[in-house]
């Protein structure tokens, strides 16, 4: 075989070369095509793009805010006063209020007895 010099290429070489720099251009090519006709797609619906844009910048922002206020805030515990005794108040206290909660008016309450009872 014919042994090369250096700086020269072969004609398998220059060929791949060639290959690779036409690709090169397609893609230039096609790059350039695809940003003229995004740009008129753009420029077309820009009446919708707008309000769209607007609207997903808005929800993006606000998320982050609704997700902070919907949390539900954690019950805060608040020691007993008194010992044995404020416990016993407080229990006293919440059994009242479920009582209350169960018979809206206690004047019912007698006169279901007293309608209950034989004359």
């Amino acid at each position: 075989g014919r042994q090369e010099r250096g700086g020269t290429l072969s004609f398998r070489q220059l060929r791949i070369e060639e290959i690779v720099v036409r690709k090169h251009i397609h893609t230039a090519c096609l790059f350039v095509l695809a940003l003229v006709a995004s740009g008129a797609v753009l420029v077309n619906l820009k009446g919708v793009l707008v309000p769209f844009v607007l609207a997903l910048g808005l929800f993006y922002s606000l998320v982050p805010i609704v997700d902070i206020l919907s949390i539900k805030p954690l019950p805060t515990r608040r020691p007993a006063r008194g010992g044995v005794s404020g416990g016993i108040e407080m229990a006293q206290r919440r059994a009242d209020f479920y009582e209350d909660r169960s018979s809206p008016d206690p004047d019912d309450d007698e006169k279901g007895d007293a309608a209950k009872r034989p004359p």
